[in-house]
């Protein structure tokens, strides 16, 4: 997760990155439970303080309105799902980290 918090200091991460992050932090993740655990990992980004955003052509972002743990996951999921195709939706979802560098 501190790999997250890092890389979210400087940029944005996208669904894609998360997947593999997923991959990474659950020893029981294959490719059959792979939503399940990254919804699971995205979970528990929200909970250290990631916001879903929309990308703006500025470079910069805007939080969705609906910032609800539960709202996110259903709408990842839901898509997702209906989708099938985790690389389309893994660059289509993004997240930020609000909060500036911390001093080393």
């Amino acid at each position: 997760m501190d790999q997250f918090i890092a890389e979210g200091e400087i940029d944005y991460i996208a669904l894609y990155l998360i997947i593999d992050g997923a991959r990474d932090y659950f020893p029981d993740f294959t490719e059959k439970n792979q939503m399940e655990k990254t919804l699971q990992f995205i979970g528990l980004m929200i909970d250290r303080g990631f916001l879903a955003v929309d990308l703006l052509p500025d470079g910069k972002c805007k939080p969705w309105p609906d910032q609800e743990k539960s709202s996110i996951l259903r709408r990842i999921e839901r898509d997702w799902s209906r989708d099938g195709d985790e690389m389309r939706v893994g660059m289509e979802y993004w997240f930020h980290w609000p909060y500036p560098p911390q001093p080393a």
